[in-house]
């Protein structure tokens, strides 16, 4: 396998700026943006603007056109919210209350998934299905309730994959357990699938069930779909309950499926979302158990061997990021960066990041530099450099939890906490 390059995937991303983040991993779908003149430091001398937000969530603000969109939930009037920030000056132009809930799930939030923009709008979803979407000029355009519809998204955490937007469709995935939550009664069929909305309208594209054998905590995925080229083809990567499976972008059925585990164990639920390059597929076991190489051509073959396995305790929630041919994971409860090669699957260091606390949010890699922060907002940046573990600045933002990926567009660098949103420069 030669030299991995960083390659942007941006002939998916049709209409999307390469200086915006219009979703949760970045206009290259993997965490990464060719932005540069970035700081080496989130201090207060860097500091473009701070605001204070209704709550807290967990999801990424993402940034399309001049405006960021980003949502959450406030927790004394029970209310969830989608709103739009001038990215130049941090003017709140809007602020919308979305729907009422009656309680938090245990160990997560209700604002998990983040928002999708292109430049007419964005798209909100929440962890209850609610999708709703807005107009720039912040006009409600439509709404689903997917639990109304669809029955209810039945993961012990509660759901926190994003949706992915591709050429217009909105791809979203529903990998959950077969029967309805504790406590809550539901007749109806339980099946995980796969939806394609139209953005526009919100319209169905299609609605195709994914099948698994998989067992209670195994069937849980917040994993977000990716899009990758297989074949030359187009194609959706969905995983969870202990398959990858690829979907055609345009009907949704299945092409293939390839199992990541052979064990037989009932307790694993996938929450990372990986990163593919270059036709590799590079992905942490469930639980964060383990990491691997996978090659997709040899995946929709049928062959399960994989290229290599890094066989150390990984990331779990957050997402690895590849930069200038370097793998960059998050050793999330040791609390360490890991930089490893891509062609071998071989250490190159391994760096502490204080033992504050663990990670939720991903790394994101950007002008030879990665952006961290971990659930107490303690913030790094480190210099993304194969050959030494180098941490350039650190910022102690001290509001927990900060559970959402430090994100990158038109020059700055954008920073949520648990209760703010921060906006850094050179």
């Amino acid at each position: 396998m030669m030299r991995l390059a960083f390659v942007l995937i941006m002939g998916l991303a049709v209409g999307v700026l390469a200086e915006d983040w219009c979703q949760w991993r970045g206009p290259a779908f993997n965490g990464t943006s060719q932005e540069t003149g970035l700081p080496d430091a989130l201090g207060e001398e860097q500091q473009q603007w701070v605001i204070e937000l209704p709550g807290p969530g967990e999801a990424t603000p993402v940034i399309c056109d001049g405006v960021i969109y980003l949502s959450g939930y406030d927790e004394p009037n029970k209310t969830l919210f989608a709103m739009q920030v001038a990215a130049e000056s941090g003017e709140v132009l809007w602020s919308k209350t979305v729907a009422s809930f009656d309680a938090l799930p245990r160990r997560n939030v209700i604002a998990s998934p983040s928002p999708v923009a292109d430049k007419e709008g964005a798209v909100f979803m929440f962890s209850n299905g609610i999708i709703v979407r807005f107009s720039k000029a912040g006009k409600e355009v439509w709404r689903r309730d997917l639990v109304a519809e669809y029955g209810p998204l039945s993961v012990d955490w509660s759901y926190s994959s994003t949706p992915l937007l591709v050429e217009g469709t909105l791809y979203i995935a529903v990998v959950r357990k077969d029967t309805p939550p504790k406590g809550m009664t539901y007749s109806g069929p339980m099946e995980s699938y796969v939806l394609g909305l139209e953005a526009d309208s919100g319209e169905v594209v299609f609605k195709v069930d994914r099948p698994t054998e998989a067992q209670k905590d195994f069937q849980d995925s917040y994993s977000t779909p990716v899009p990758a080229k297989v074949g030359g083809k187009t194609q959706i990567l969905v995983r969870g309950g202990n398959y990858i499976t690829a979907h055609d972008p345009v009907t949704g059925e299945e092409l293939w499926r390839s199992k990541y585990m052979d064990l037989d164990q009932k307790w694993g639920r996938m929450a990372n979302t990986p990163v593919v390059v270059d036709n590799i597929i590079y992905s942490g076991f469930p639980s964060g158990t383990r990491f691997f190489a996978q090659d997709l051509e040899e995946m929709a073959q049928g062959k399960g061997e994989k290229s290599w396995v890094y066989d150390e305790l990984n990331c779990d929630v957050s997402s690895p990021v590849l930069w200038d041919g370097f793998l960059y994971v998050l050793q999330e409860k040791k609390q360490k960066l890991v930089c490893i090669d891509p062609e071998t699957g071989s250490e190159q260091w391994v760096g502490p990041l204080g033992r504050g606390d663990t990670f939720y949010a991903s790394p994101t890699a950007a002008d030879g530099k990665l952006y961290i922060i971990n659930r107490k907002g303690l913030a790094s940046v480190v210099a993304a450099d194969s050959s030494e573990f180098n941490v350039l600045s650190t910022r102690d933002f001290n509001e927990k939890p900060s559970d959402s990926t430090i994100t990158i567009a038109n020059g700055r660098v954008f920073v949520r906490t648990a209760g703010h949103l921060y906006c850094f420069r050179k």
